[in-house]
């Protein structure tokens, strides 16, 4: 996480870490759900670029609200189809320790982040809630929901 102040190269190099380490595709088409069909590739590819740029402003403000936030692997499984499921604890100021589960799908360069479960919540659910949060405020529009800047999850 980025503590600030965040330096012009630092938030650069954070960027290109969360381009590098996250599933963009798969957490998009998770996310959008439905929606998906109203989208032509420049509206999947705008939804993605979206969804990047909120993840890492939420990355940002984690560094700065919890600025003594750790995390400590604890165990890996493989399953099946050859996913590495990731179980470590973050001991997060406001809430204790919590239980954090990281699924990471193999890419032909490595790993990617596929998912991250805490606090009975999965990245992906967010993410589509969000999403279907700003669709509904476009009254079911899903090219026009992610027209300029999108609100900001919380």
């Amino acid at each position: 996480m980025a503590r600030p102040p965040v330096s012009a190269e630092a938030g650069a190099e954070m960027d290109a870490l969360i381009e590098a380490a996250m599933d963009w595709r798969g957490l998009t088409h998770f996310a959008i759900g439905h929606y998906g069909a109203d989208l032509n590739a420049d509206g999947m590819s705008s939804v993605t670029d979206k969804l990047e740029d909120q993840l890492g402003a939420l990355a940002r403000r984690a560094g700065t609200d919890l600025p003594t936030m750790t995390v400590a692997l604890r165990d890996m499984r493989i399953d099946s189809d050859g996913n590495r499921r990731i179980l470590s604890t973050a001991t997060v100021p406001r809430f204790g320790e919590v239980e954090v589960e990281w699924t990471l799908t193999p890419t032909q360069t490595g790993y990617r982040i596929a998912d991250i479960k805490a606090l009975g919540m999965t990245l992906r659910q967010f993410l589509r809630s969000w999403v279907t949060s700003l669709v509904a405020a476009k009254g079911g529009d899903a090219a026009a929901a992610f027209d300029g800047v999108a609100a900001s999850p919380r």
